[in-house]
């Protein structure tokens, strides 16, 4: 199938692919059900740091306190920047709703609400509400959920007492974590907008209700069985030398930074930040992606496909390896030996098993995105061509042509490739654009526009305005992460 005929496929897909009465009893729901175990496992963990202090366990809940104070403060410091456009009553609105843990539930509701209008961006922000939601998650993932699984696990290998609470509160941020995990994945691709960008990676769920329930079970199980194992075989290394992690970690994303260099593949397609800040984002996917298994993230533009199965190959060694340790480990406290070997055992199976499901229920032309080394500039160049081929499309009767996308990637990873083509593509289209000020040229995508793709000074100085010339000046990241 070629990309001509994916593309179309998807035009004509838009107005039918999510009847509202195929997806009532499922998708409409998954959003808040996610929301509510999120506000609950944050709940429980202010639970289970109260049950820590009252037993005398002092570290284990000045642990839990930092992860969530850790969660909560990011995402105060996010919206700080997000709405710094906004009123000071919006603001304090926003960190009304973070300090008292309804966030997500606000961030479901305004999700679903843009969707229905089909807004790409919120007035006097940075960022979709999608985008928004995405990036809290990933927050919440990286700073409270993966984190508190293992301060909870350690405290259960460590301690003699393993309450109801304790077990419950482990479960839960388990789940969490993977429903965070598999509903990005899910939300991400169901996105018609994202389709009809990218078909060359976004599609692979059908427009079956029981074909997505199965993917979504796929995506949710792949992830809950990666952080199980994950979870307890870091708590595993730590218990016997607490070194052991640090150079298990930096080891693999020494490999996995080294694989980007040689691939040359390094630069993040933020276009924004220092070398340091390309690190950390890098840095940041892969950790994100080896304790949660988000299928997103397998984008050429993040971890990429390959790596993905790698790291999940890593999970899986990583398990069976630490299973040696735990066998031979004489202090085992009050956890029954078999019992965590069978755990780490089963949830090695479950990786293989729910990733080689997933394979099997998508299309094979979107199964090889799971192997892919195609790098971030093979997919943006990719998708240009893509875009060169077809006619504008039209977005609630609004033409748009999809090659101003590659405004949205940092210039040094597709300037040396087609930076001459962009250019002459840009000098044809810039007066047009210019005189009729079609109302998808927005400041935004005005401010992307590189200096040296514009020959016409007069042009240029229209085009930069002192509210272009800001956005310049601040922006820190596009409507579409995560991506595209």
């Amino acid at each position: 199938m070629t990309g001509s005929t994916i593309a179309t496929e998807l035009m004509e897909e838009k107005h039918t692919a999510v009847p509202p009465s195929l997806l009532s009893r499922f998708s409409t729901l998954l959003p808040y059900w996610k929301a509510a175990a999120t506000m609950i496992d944050m709940v429980l963990d202010i639970v289970v740091m109260i049950k820590y202090y009252t037993r005398g366990d002092l570290g284990f809940a000045w642990a839990c306190f930092v992860c969530l104070f850790s969660n909560l403060a990011l995402q105060s410091l996010f919206v700080v920047f997000a709405y710094r456009q906004k009123s000071l009553w919006q603001n304090c609105r926003e960190q009304l709703y973070i300090w008292t843990l309804i966030k997500p539930a606000i961030d479901v509701h305004r999700v679903l609400n843009e969707e229905a209008k089909h807004i790409s961006t919120h007035e006097n922000t940075i960022m979709s509400y999608r985008a928004e939601y995405t990036t809290m998650r990933i927050i919440e993932i990286t700073t409270e959920c993966v984190p508190g699984s293992i301060i909870q696990a350690a405290a259960m290998l460590a301690s003699g007492e393993i309450s109801t609470i304790i077990i419950v509160s482990f479960a839960s941020s388990l789940v969490t974590s993977a429903m965070i995990s598999a509903n990005i994945s899910f939300d991400w691709d169901v996105s018609t907008e994202q389709r009809a960008c990218d078909p060359y990676f976004y599609g692979y769920i059908p427009k079956s209700n029981m074909a997505r329930f199965r993917i979504f079970l796929a995506l949710f199980l792949m992830a809950f069985f990666n952080l199980t194992v994950r979870t307890l075989a870091f708590t595993i290394f730590a218990r016997r030398s607490p070194l052991a992690i640090f150079f298990l970690v930096v080891g693999e994303m020494v490999l996995y930074l080294a694989f980007k260099l040689i691939t040359r593949d390094y630069h993040y397609w933020v276009p924004a930040g220092s070398t340091s800040y390309v690190t950390v984002s890098r840095v940041v996917v892969k950790l994100v992606v080896d304790f949660t298994a988000c299928a997103q993230l397998r984008h050429p533009n993040e971890l990429g496909g390959f790596y993905f199965s790698f790291s999940l190959l890593s999970t899986v060694g990583i398990g069976l390896g630490s299973l040696a340790l735990y066998s031979g480990d004489d202090d085992k406290q009050a956890v029954d030996t078999e019992l965590i070997s069978s755990i780490i055992l089963y949830s090695c199976a479950g990786v293989a098993i729910s990733y080689f499901s997933l394979l099997r229920q998508i299309p094979r032309n979107y199964a090889r995105t799971f192997f892919s080394v195609d790098t971030c500039c093979d997919h943006t160049c990719a998708l240009f061509e893509l875009a060169k081929s077809e006619k504008p499309v039209s977005e609630g009767g609004i033409s748009i042509d999809h090659r101003t996308d590659i405004f949205l990637v940092n210039e040094k990873i597709w300037r040396k490739a087609i930076g001459d083509d962009v250019k002459a593509w840009l000098q044809q289209k810039l007066p047009t654009w210019v005189d009729e000020s079609p109302s998808w040229f927005s400041p935004a995508i005005r401010a992307a526009l590189p200096d040296w793709a514009i020959d016409d000074t007069s042009l240029l100085d229209e085009i930069r305005t002192p509210e272009v010339e800001e956005i310049r000046l601040s922006r820190m990241t596009t409507s579409r992460p995560l991506g595209n």
